[in-house]
């Protein structure tokens, strides 16, 4: 319905419509089970925002911030891009967040994951010592996610104790 609603905005001249269709449709791809499917709004939403930034509130701008964290894993998971795409994908992604005042935390937590999926493991690594060593903002994931890098890098060097260590705490404070 929502690629109805910008359709219908497009053929209408409704700029702002169609702005606020998009991202809502890149929602709901993300959130649906369809996450490759939003590469498509994404993409057009990022540069319908540098062409257009007054079409744009900054719920919306706060959103395709958090959502630059998907897409940039979904791209790093499709074998049919290549490393060199990636790359450019994840400077572009370390470039909206600076743009956007936002902490490096964010950047860093999806860079740990996007090594953990091309089979880097030390550049993993680094990444979650850089993702430890900046501060979370409101694009960070949440508290209960968050740990999350921490579990996935001790299950992965083998230590399951640092993994129930910092695992079974979240699990208690959710129960």
């Amino acid at each position: 319905r929502l690629a109805q609603v910008s359709d219908a905005a497009v053929a209408a001249g409704d700029e702002r419509l169609d702005v606020r269709a998009r991202v809502l449709l890149l929602h709901a791809y993300l959130w649906g089970g369809e996450d490759w499917k939003a590469l498509a709004p994404f993409a057009w939403c990022l540069a319908r925002l540098e062409e257009r930034p007054d079409l744009f509130d900054q719920p919306e701008i706060d959103h395709l911030r958090w959502c630059y964290k998907s897409a940039l894993e979904v791209v790093a998971r499709n074998p049919g891009v290549t490393l060199e795409q990636v790359r450019e994908l994840e400077a572009a992604m370390e470039a909206f967040y600076r743009s956007q005042g936002a902490s490096m935390h964010s950047v860093h937590g999806t860079l740990f994951n996007v090594e953990r999926s091309l089979g880097r493991p030390d550049l993993a690594a680094a990444q979650l010592a850089a993702w430890r060593a900046t501060p979370p903002d409101e694009s960070s994931d949440c508290a209960a996610c968050d740990p999350e890098q921490e579990v996935l890098q001790a299950l992965s060097e083998h230590d399951d104790a640092r993994a129930l260590a910092v695992g079974v705490p979240v699990l208690r404070a959710g129960a």
